[in-house]
């Protein structure tokens, strides 16, 4: 076999029973034009042993979707040249089984992340606790905006249902 095997177990789509027996990290893209926070990003979910992939404009982020299969995408509503719909729009053409977060300071976001023709996991508002994203991305419970199983208050997290 001339390919690597990870790359040939992603384009095959072997992905969720490699990551149920632990050889694959789940790999995340964080798109925000702040710095700031993206470093913050990358502190906490590498610290949780996830692959962790950063843009700062939509064009870098639209580049690592086109070399890299990617799980999760968490997307800061407001950026220059596009908005986050648009980006998670353009993501799921190419990738439908990823999975999107907004990240938006803004209550709107709620509305429109609600109003997508695909399923958006939720929308956490600036500022969030960095624990409750750990767990979430951790998990994957986005299914309670008031209450998690986790026992964590979700009181910044909004659900698409």
């Amino acid at each position: 076999m001339d390919q690597n095997p990870v790359y040939y177990i992603r384009k095959h789509k072997c992905i969720s029973l490699i990551h149920e027996v632990g050889l694959l990290k789940k790999r995340i893209l964080v798109v925000d034009d702040d710095e700031d926070l993206l470093f913050s990003y990358r502190l906490i979910l590498d610290k949780a042993d996830y692959e962790v992939f950063t843009a700062n404009d939509v064009d870098v982020a639209q580049d690592i979707m086109k070399q890299e299969d990617i799980d999760l995408a968490i997307l800061d509503y407001m950026m220059p040249k596009l908005t986050g719909d648009r980006l998670a729009r353009r993501i799921k053409v190419g990738s439908p089984e990823t999975k999107i977060i907004f990240v938006s300071g803004y209550n709107e976001v709620i509305d429109v992340a609600k109003s997508l023709e695909f399923k958006v996991q939720g929308v956490f508002m600036k500022p969030f606790d960095p624990v409750i994203l750990e767990k979430m991305v951790e998990t994957g419970e986005f299914n309670n905006p008031f209450k998690s199983k986790l026992g964590l208050p979700t009181k910044n997290m909004y659900p698409n249902k």
